[in-house]
């Protein structure tokens, strides 16, 4: 683990810290299927469209975004609860009460790409979050021991995470004036959702999205969803 830290330190920024850590995940830990997501806070990061931040195959993440990103289980409310308390998450710990669609997610899409467990960790501040998931093929490749490496890994892994963030932050465009809400609604038009999907990823109506992005393309001066994603996804990127 520590050697993982010393190859990602010297990262002269987020962008390459998360190459770095990809390429010290397989190296020191034999994590070979990985990712690494940040943005101002969960929703942001899980709604981040992988770029240089995986190491899954094209096919798998075009899939993923295009098809099963709504049915996600480690972007619920109970994945955040678990990395809000422990910081981790495993993805069995999850299934125990998903719905029918999260099920579906881990029978007809992961285990179709030969994944059988994922676990993740998440470090936050004040400036934002980062997140490393991690896929298995084998459910019992995830037990109490690795399970404790990433408890250690996001201890040691924390400090140079923070650092990244807040360096970040002071680098970034002033943010737009959005409440916590409507970020998180066009963090998922970002993300290419349907209104429909938003409503039931955030448990909320349809009429209620309809509000919330009226006042979103307003206040960005925005003329249509279209511009606001792309618009979006560049201040994220940057």
């Amino acid at each position: 683990m520590f050697r993982v830290v010393e190859d990602v330190a010297d990262a002269p920024d987020l962008t390459r810290f998360r190459e770095d850590l990809l390429v010290a995940l397989g190296r020191h830990l034999g994590w070979g299927r990985a990712m690494v997501l940040d943005g101002e806070n969960w929703q942001a990061a899980a709604s981040a469209r992988p770029g240089d931040v995986h190491s899954f195959g094209r096919l798998f993440v075009d899939e993923y975004l295009h098809r099963w990103f709504p049915d996600e289980p480690l972007v619920t409310p109970a994945a955040l609860a678990a990395l809000a308390g422990t910081g981790q998450v495993v993805l069995t710990d999850l299934l125990c009460g998903a719905s029918p669609r999260e099920r579906g997610f881990a029978e007809g899409f992961l285990r179709r790409h030969q994944v059988a467990e994922v676990a993740g960790l998440a470090v936050t501040c004040e400036a934002g979050l980062v997140y490393v998931g991690v896929a298995f093929a084998d459910e019992s490749e995830v037990g109490p021991r690795e399970r404790a490496i990433l408890a250690r890994l996001r201890r040691v892994l924390a400090p140079v995470i923070r650092e990244q963030l807040r360096r970040g932050e002071a680098e970034s465009p002033p943010r737009w004036p959005l409440t916590a809400r409507e970020r998180e609604v066009a963090e998922l038009v970002a993300a290419g959702l349907t209104n429909r999907q938003i409503a039931r990823r955030l448990g909320i109506t349809l009429e209620t999205v309809k509000k919330h992005l009226t006042h979103i393309l307003a206040k960005t001066e925005c003329p249509s969803r279209t511009v606001l994603a792309v618009a979006w996804q560049r201040r994220t990127a940057g």
